[in-house]
């Protein structure tokens, strides 16, 4: 069976297809799937899987529903699965070609993971918490510590201070290398006066704006990963790193990354502007108990 996947979205988004992928997979064994989304992150989709863009000349009649697809068009799938809000003139579209389609509109559901909900509205199995990418990783994980402190929003970023904090506290019991990875769009924290202390007294290296193929093949063996709420957290879940991730004015009931949860420790931080000193200690005694079940035998720097 032929079947179309319309799912656009940022690098996060496409993370959390993954699962989805799965699902429609095992509905439909042997089936050949088309992502329509985004195609920068076909390289992440399983080899089975064919990826498009959803600008595609070639799909553009999906959005005129009285164009019907061209005489010089591909084979039409027989199946479309579509996640959009906006959903009525694609559905139209599809069904006016005699494509059954199934639709979810992509709003989520309180307090529940936007996976479940999306293949609950899709009839599909709700898949398997996993770490969607691990493939991707080598055996051997090195002695590092992977900081994301962006997340291409400012609103939805833990404050430097508090990374600073934290990679402080890790850095004082682990024999870890610090790294700090950075987008385009991350750039005014390398002027934030917190950030320049954290540069300063760890020495971490900073790497800005390289690209995800680069990010996945130097640090996805990482030991620990420390990041926001952002597509770079749930590329590091994907890849079975353990994560310790903030969450800001999203809700990781919804949004957190599809893995184990035994993988993951989400903290989440309403108002960050007034943490109390008990707040601090409390998030700082989850993190301690979180890398001691990761890292059981922690090597501490030798006394000098």
């Amino acid at each position: 069976m032929r079947i179309l996947l319309i799912r656009p979205g940022a690098l996060g988004d496409t993370i959390l297809t993954l699962p989805i992928i799965a699902a429609i997979l095992q509905k439909h064994p042997g089936s050949h799937l088309t992502l329509l989304g985004n195609p920068q992150y076909g390289f992440l989709l399983p080899e089975a899987v064919n990826a498009d863009s959803f600008d595609s000349l070639k799909w553009s009649w999906i959005f005129e529903p009285k164009s019907g697809p061209s005489h010089n068009s591909e084979i039409l799938p027989e199946l479309a699965y579509v996640i959009l809000k906006n959903h009525k003139l694609v559905t139209e579209s599809l069904r006016s070609a005699g494509i059954e389609t199934i639709v979810a509109s992509s709003q989520p559901e309180e307090g529940k993971s936007i996976v479940e909900t999306l293949c609950e509205r899709l009839s599909l199995p709700v898949p398997e918490r996993q770490p969607y990418l691990k493939r991707m990783t080598r055996s051997e994980p090195s002695n590092r510590v992977w900081l994301a402190p962006g997340s291409g929003s400012l609103i939805k970023n833990a404050s430097p201070d508090l990374f600073r904090n934290v990679l402080e506290s890790v850095c004082k019991h682990y024999d870890l290398q610090p790294v700090i990875t950075l987008g385009e769009a991350d750039a005014t924290l390398l002027n934030d006066e917190h950030f320049r202390t954290l540069e300063t007294k760890q020495q971490p290296d900073i790497i800005y704006n390289k690209s995800l193929e680069f990010i996945i093949t130097t640090y996805c063996n990482s030991k620990i990963y420390i990041g926001n709420d952002s597509g770079v957290s749930h590329l590091a879940a994907a890849l079975d790193i353990p994560c310790i991730l903030f969450f800001t004015i999203t809700d990781p009931r919804i949004w957190a990354p599809y893995t184990k949860t035994e993988r993951l420790l989400v903290l989440r931080l309403r108002d960050q502007t007034t943490l109390s000193e008990e707040s601090h200690n409390e998030i700082h005694s989850q993190i301690r108990a979180f890398l001691l079940r990761k890292l059981p035998l922690p090597q501490t720097r030798p006394s000098i």
